[in-house]
């Protein structure tokens, strides 16, 4: 019996690949569980492969996973789960807007965090950790714990890129072909778009070296009880090792891309699973109808807070359509602003990937949100976007070009506007063919989404940091990146070797002229 177990022992010990268990520090301040879900899934993963993994988060673990450790922040901020306003997240002004999401709400997430229990037991554990994970967003405070612990951080970008995100590992971002996050411009843009898009550029990064990397340097280093401690700009660009970005070449624009810089989209798109029954009888049609129109405005907004004319006249639309609408929000809230017809079926809560890739679901009306938009060209289903804030006009934007989705402003939906662009949709073949197209495109990887993540997390812990992967770019001042210097030198020498051509050819002048006045006197002694 003993020969039986150590041979077991020894077959197992040659063919099954040692794994270093390393330690792994996830900082997650956004309270909006979209973001959270992006994250969720690799460190899961990591910890089921042997690493232990601390997450600080709003969103601790229902059920104990082995290797997982919540530091939670809950009660800290109100969870952004279906409770936020439209008329909060409409701004016509982009500065306000801007300064709103960087100072009124990114410094103030700092300083609830910093505040808190769970951060304070954190920075005075006596935890060592190998790699940090946070989040690229309107704050960047938690670089400060890559200080305090000494250790490299992969940093996360849940949506397209911002500004001040791939320029921290040295990738290109030049405003000529990479739209600002701010703005809907596609890559191929217009004089005029190139103008407003390289404006937008210098604006955003000067607002946010005010408030997210002065004010949040000193806000740090004051928890830390540090004012040695490097400044944010210093931890951004020495710590940051590798960023994921949630975007892909197939639904996004193509750009230049470092080798540490790597695209993940689709990392929180679960294999199919089954759906609850209530569900399924609503998408099992029969002949009753065409087929099932599937409407949701995301995790954040209120849907019964949009204006009444607009709840109006999406549920007139719906009355005058042969096909079953599901439409996630609540019912009671909504039956009693609007008279809902009788093809239209409510729940707060549905597993939209799972229903998105059922056969039966011909249309995705959508907010625009950069997850759910992928989720629809997943599942190969024809999109209409009604953006509301932030990166939804670029979502829709990009997939508008590729034939697959049509797009409404919300001060151009009216009834009819909005039932015509729904009719085109259903019933113009070429937008389910591009979306189809795309949808293939987008899942065509040598590896998924989760298993790249994997393997570059890996990879990082494996190599301390990567640096031998770190762009010398990353290294220049902005000057030098933009060739700035060079420009000067260029105009200096150029302004040099004019003027002393000037001054040369003025003495030249100057002397032909004085020999000029001498020839009428040796004329005249001959």
């Amino acid at each position: 019996m003993n020969l039986i177990v150590s041979f077991t022992a020894l077959i197992i010990f040659i063919f099954v690949p040692v794994v270093s268990n390393y330690r792994i520090l996830a900082l997650i301040p956004y309270n909006g569980r979209s973001h959270f879900i992006m994250f969720e899934p690799l460190l899961k993963e990591l910890a089921s492969r042997g690493h232990e993994v601390d997450v600080l988060s709003h969103f601790p673990q229902k059920e104990k996973i082995p290797r997982y450790t919540d530091y939670s922040l809950v009660g800290t901020l109100p969870v952004l789960v279906g409770n936020v306003s439209y008329d909060s997240m409409t701004h016509t002004f982009f500065l306000s807007f801007l300064r709103m999401v960087l100072s009124d709400y990114g410094l103030d997430i700092c300083k609830t965090i910093f505040n808190s229990d769970a951060a304070t037991a954190l920075r005075d554990s006596k935890n060592s950790y190998d790699l940090i994970l946070t989040e690229i967003f309107f704050f960047d405070c938690m670089y400060g714990f890559s200080h305090h612990f000494n250790a490299p951080v992969i940093a996360i970008s849940t949506n397209v890129d911002f500004p001040w995100g791939a320029s921290r590992i040295g990738n290109p971002t030049n405003p000529s072909y990479i739209p600002n996050y701010f703005l809907s411009y596609l890559s191929k843009m217009s004089l005029w778009e190139r103008t407003w898009n390289t404006i937008y550029y210098g604006i955003t990064w000067i607002y946010y070296g005010i408030y997210g990397l002065e004010y949040g340097t000193q806000l740090t280093r004051n928890f830390f009880n540090d004012q040695s401690m490097p400044s944010l700009s210093n931890l951004i660009s020495n710590k940051t090792s590798l960023i994921f970005i949630n975007t892909h070449f197939s639904i996004n624009y193509v750009s230049p891309k470092v080798p540490n810089f790597i695209e993940i989209a689709g990392i929180h798109i679960n294999p199919q699973r089954p759906l609850p029954q209530n569900l399924l009888n609503e998408l099992n049609i029969g002949d009753n109808y065409k087929g099932v129109v599937y409407m949701s405005f995301g995790s954040l907004i209120a849907v019964e807070t949009l204006p009444l004319n607009i709840l109006r006249s999406f549920f007139d639309s719906f009355k005058e359509l042969p096909y079953k609408v599901l439409f996630k929000g609540p019912r009671e809230k909504l039956i009693s602003k609007v008279n809902v017809p009788s093809n239209v079926h409510f729940e707060k809560w549905m597993p939209q990937r799972d229903i998105l890739c059922h056969p039966n679901v011909k249309l995705f009306i959508s907010h625009g949100g950069l997850m759910g938009t992928q989720e629809g060209i997943y599942c190969g289903v024809p999109t209409l976007g009604l953006p509301i804030f932030a990166d939804q006009e670029l979502n829709i934007a990009n997939s508008q070009a590729r034939g697959l989705a049509l797009k409404l402003k919300f001060n151009e939906i009216t009834k009819e506007s909005f039932l015509t662009a729904v009719r085109t949709l259903l019933e113009d073949p070429s937008y389910k063919e591009n979306a189809e197209k795309t949808s293939k495109l987008f899942r065509d990887r040598p590896q998924s989404a989760l298993d790249t993540a994997l393997y570059w997390t890996e990879y990082t812990l494996k190599y301390k940091g990567v640096p031998h992967l770190r762009s010398v770019s990353a290294d220049l001042a902005w000057y030098q990146y933009y060739l700035i210097d060079v420009a000067c030198v260029i105009i200096f020498v150029i302004f040099s070797l004019t003027t002393l051509c000037r001054i040369v050819l003025k003495k030249i002048r100057k002397v032909l002229s004085k020999r000029a006045f001498k020839m009428p006197d040796v004329k005249k002694k001959n």
